[in-house]
């Protein structure tokens, strides 16, 4: 049926990163909307982006093989564009409160969050700071899946 279950007891410490988690890493330190700076078009090719990511600009409407574009400072490599990631919790059009950890069971969620934009996105969807509402139940081909190991 192509959904994915996961069984957090049988998961040997791995588990979706929260949404600040997820963006701590992508971030990597800086504070622009890309870790190599800032949005420079809205549509078309971005030249802050290019280098980075994958997208609508660039990638041909496809998902291409991980690790082709510069990593950030942590040595993340696709956090942003090409495939969108699935983070834990639950959609809501805005943050919580700073500093607040979304901690809403993600089986029964209206919407899940992906983070990070995609291939088929314009440049000021894939920074750092975007947020996407999918439907737990939607298939889509631009969708992935980042585990973090939970070290306690």
């Amino acid at each position: 049926d192509g959904l994915v279950e996961w069984d957090p007891d049988a998961s040997c410490g791995f588990r979706l990163p929260s949404e600040a988690e997820w963006e701590y890493l992508v971030r990597a330190g800086t504070a622009t909307p890309f870790y190599g700076g800032d949005v420079t078009t809205c549509d078309g090719e971005d030249a802050n982006l290019d280098p980075l990511a994958w997208y609508a600009g660039n990638s041909g409407d496809a998902l291409h093989a991980v690790g082709l574009k510069e990593p950030n400072a942590l040595g993340l490599h696709d956090g942003l564009g090409n495939a969108a990631e699935i983070v834990w919790g639950t959609y809501a059009a805005e943050y919580q409160v700073p500093g607040a950890v979304n901690t809403s069971s993600t089986a029964e969620a209206d919407y899940l969050v992906a983070r990070g934009g995609h291939a088929g996105l314009p440049p000021g969807w894939c920074t750092a700071s975007a947020r996407l509402p999918m439907s737990p139940l939607a298939a889509h081909p631009m969708l992935s899946l980042r585990w973090v190991l939970q070290l306690d």
